[in-house]
């Protein structure tokens, strides 16, 4: 499976500290534009950030359970 992580990615193109500038309006749409393009380069998944990443295994686990496999909808 794999998974794009908008903050923090060369995708985003800000660092954190920029990042943390932005208001959080901008903070928004930024991470939308990264996860739309990393969807559009067949990424399975997108998290805001790392934070997600244990909720977002745990969902994945419960796909293998149910049988799917990644790049399959």
């Amino acid at each position: 499976w794999s998974v794009g992580v908008a903050i923090g990615s060369s995708q985003m193109g800000l660092g954190l500290g920029e990042y943390q500038l932005l208001s959080e309006a901008e903070k928004q749409k930024a991470v939308l534009a990264a996860e739309s393009a990393f969807l559009s380069a067949g990424a399975d998944f997108t998290i805001a950030s790392m934070k997600e990443l244990p909720d977002l295994v745990e969902t994945i686990n419960d796909l293998l359970q149910q049988g799917k496999k990644p790049g399959v909808k």
